[in-house]
């Protein structure tokens, strides 16, 4: 089994820069145009055995309190599972 690449990137809803694109789809424009890192590495889709953490706050604008959400985690396993 591949070893499974660590991929932290933060993503904004409603913007207009790929750096703050919402999804990988987007940033990737479909899988067509990897994300490359600092590192060299790059990303164009998710792979079986790579992990998400998914995370989500709102607020936090000056003197405001930012609100989160908490974290979402999952392995990416290669096949889609039905809704329980």
């Amino acid at each position: 089994m591949p070893k499974a690449r660590l991929v932290r990137r933060s993503w904004k809803l409603d913007s207009q820069t790929k750096q703050e694109l919402v999804s990988l789809f987007e940033a990737t424009y479909n899988g067509t145009k990897p994300i490359e890192f600092s590192n060299g590495d790059t990303l164009e889709c998710l792979h079986d055995g790579d992990e998400t953490i998914l995370g989500a706050s709102c607020g936090g604008g000056e003197g405001q309190p930012r609100l989160g959400f908490g974290e979402c985690c999952g392995e990416c396993c290669g096949k889609v599972l039905p809704v329980k």
